[in-house]
């Protein structure tokens, strides 16, 4: 874990940049079984390790796609890591925002 990331942590602070979320997002989903299908409340026992704002977590997570969620609101790893195109994707992306004073 980066020291970037244990201060966000400890801080319990969520950086808007979605490029630095995913540094973020990748770390805590180590702690999760791909072959696991979890229930709500152990994905936010989970994410309480890391982030009291479980919520805002997990929605990330399926926002992102390292995680499906079904009808009975179990959720599955979709993926650990998002590919390179998809983080060069994200930074592009948030690079456009920024030029266009979306924060």
């Amino acid at each position: 874990m980066t020291d970037k990331v244990k201060n966000w942590i400890k801080k319990q602070e969520f950086p808007r940049n979605d490029s630095d979320k995913q540094l973020i997002l990748q770390e805590i989903m180590k702690e999760f079984d791909e072959n696991k299908l979890y229930e709500e409340q152990e994905v936010n026992k989970i994410i309480k390790k890391f982030y009291d704002d479980f919520a805002t977590i997990r929605r990330e997570f399926v926002n992102f796609g390292y995680m499906q969620r079904n009808e009975k609101s179990e959720y599955k790893v979709a993926k650990k890591k998002l590919s390179e195109e998809q983080l060069q994707k994200i930074g592009k992306t948030q690079n456009k925002m920024e030029k266009g004073n979306v924060y």
